[in-house]
């Protein structure tokens, strides 16, 4: 696959796939403070939202793969195609 477009919009969904695992794991750490107060439950109820909502994105941003690769190997089909239609010169 040397589809540059391609390229790029597996690397963007790489980096955006790590961005969101890191940033997953930095809300459930936050989620852990050490506070007995009201203050304390509405943060940890709208982290709690904030987990809700990225283990969401997590799963869409994985169903955005599909339709990518399975691009790139229609592409890389007609490529094969393509090169095995064109005549071959043979030296004489």
């Amino acid at each position: 696959m040397d589809n540059r477009a391609t390229q790029d919009a597996l690397g963007a969904l790489r980096r955006v796939h790590d961005a969101m695992g890191e940033a997953t794991g930095e809300v459930r750490a936050s989620v852990d403070v050490d506070w007995v107060s009201a203050a304390a439950h509405v943060y940890r109820e709208l982290l709690g939202d904030v987990l809700h909502d990225a283990t969401r994105l997590t799963a869409e941003l994985g169903e955005a793969w599909g339709p990518v690769l399975r691009h790139a190997a229609a592409a890389d089909e007609a490529r094969t195609a393509s090169m095995i239609a064109r005549p071959v010169a043979v030296a004489r």
